[in-house]
């Protein structure tokens, strides 16, 4: 839009209480310079006589006009920025208004900048209110990372502390199992130092047992051969009595009966006790230690 539109009430009324001000722009340096050497608790401040009065005055005046200038402009870039949102038919009818009768609305250009004016109006809110959704969005997109990061990292600290305790637990698993090995492996030593001491001990007596059993044995072999040679001895001497009955007479047979009796009974006493006694007690399943017979000699 042109500067050469009219004066709106405000601009008016602004210029009315400002006149000296726009033209004295260039000079608000060096007035700003002075106003830094006044002294502005003087009594002479609000004495209309004395530069303070006016010093302060036009300070005044030329920051309430650089603050309008300041809306001004902001007025004429959110115009600019409000016809950017309009199409190029619309604005090729907004640049045929005349700003003679833009604000007679009686008139085609009045209601031709009213419908741009309406129109970029509400796309700008339009746009205002996309932003605003994608703006929520975003921020709900990010409260959900933030959310699903936080989630994720309690996560990794309850998984930090499960692995933790699981490992822990582990160890004092391995701990236990090590010390029941242990245990069990020296119950196992005990239990075989302790099988190998009676397996030795039994061993030993069976050696003991198996060698008086041979010297028993040997003892009997001795016997019997001694047992033999008596026999033949007596058998010898029975020869001999019948030798000697046949070529005596029958007065002599109740003697040499006698003498054979005799003989038998010495055989039987030759007998060793000992052999009876052993006999008994192999029947028994016992073996006593190895005695020499007794052979009555």
């Amino acid at each position: 839009m042109s500067r050469n539109s009219p004066i709106s009430p405000e601009e008016e009324q602004y210029q009315q209480l400002t006149p000296s001000v726009d033209g004295e722009e260039q000079n608000f340096d060096s007035v700003a310079a002075i106003a830094e050497k006044v002294d502005w608790d003087n009594e002479n401040k609000d004495d209309e006589n004395h530069i303070n009065y006016w010093i302060r005055n036009f300070l005044d005046l030329f920051k309430a006009y650089r603050d309008e200038q300041a809306k001004i402009a902001k007025m004429e870039e959110d115009v600019q920025i409000r016809n950017d949102f309009l199409t190029i038919d619309e604005k090729s009818h907004l640049a045929t208004v005349s700003d003679k009768y833009v604000n007679n609305d009686g008139t085609k250009d009045f209601w031709i900048k009213k419908y741009c004016d309406l129109v970029s109006e509400n796309r700008v809110n339009e746009t205002i209110l996309v932003a605003q959704m994608n703006g929520e969005k975003k921020a709900y997109e990010e409260f959900c990372n933030n959310a699903e990061n936080r989630f994720n990292g309690l996560l990794r600290i309850e998984t930090n502390a499960f692995n933790e305790k699981k490992k822990s637990l582990e160890e004092k698993l391995q701990r236990e199992k090590d010390g029941f090995e242990e245990s069990l492996q020296r119950e196992k030593d005990t239990y075989e130092q302790k099988l190998q001491l009676e397996k030795d001990t039994f061993n030993a007596n069976l050696q003991k047992a198996t060698d008086a059993f041979k010297s028993e044995l040997l003892g009997m072999k001795s016997r019997l051969s001694e047992l033999d040679l008596a026999k033949k001895k007596a058998e010898s001497a029975l020869a001999k009595m019948r030798n000697v009955f046949v070529e005596s007479t029958g007065d002599k047979t109740a003697e040499v009966t006698a003498s054979a009796e005799s003989s038998r009974t010495s055989m039987k006493r030759a007998l060793p006790q000992q052999v009876i006694f052993n006999k008994k007690i192999q029947w028994e399943g016992k073996l006593p230690p190895s005695k020499k017979p007794n052979t009555g000699k």
